[in-house]
């Protein structure tokens, strides 16, 4: 948690001196999440059809919908501090760009093995 706070000020501090709105900010974080999001699907369909049995395919399957559920009200959770306000999607979307990554790493780790 300390880790995303010192992201997003660092991202607010940046941003600040280039004169970018809260809306332009959020939206980048935005495509940010969704660039590390395809990134990850990539390897997760590679990793996929590398399995050979079914039985693999079937764990790997439920592994993946249940670290998307963590996910998703992980970052909700970390995020409700700022709901209603105009940082709640920079927050939102920051911690879900940085679980994805560290999920994209992990499956290439399973693929690479």
């Amino acid at each position: 948690m300390k880790f995303i706070f010192f992201t997003i000020c660092i991202i607010l501090a940046s941003n600040i001196c280039m004169g970018q709105t809260q809306q332009e900010m959020n939206s980048q974080a935005k495509n940010a999440h969704n660039k590390a999001d395809l990134e990850m699907a990539k390897i997760y369909r590679s990793l996929m059809s590398s399995l050979s049995s079914q039985n693999d395919k079937n764990l790997l399957l439920d592994a993946q919908r249940a670290w998307i559920k963590y996910k998703e009200s992980h970052c909700k959770s970390l995020a409700n501090q700022y709901q209603g306000g105009s940082m709640y999607p920079l927050v939102l979307y920051s911690c879900l760009e940085e679980l994805t990554i560290e999920r994209k790493k992990q499956l290439q780790q399973y693929l690479d093995n």
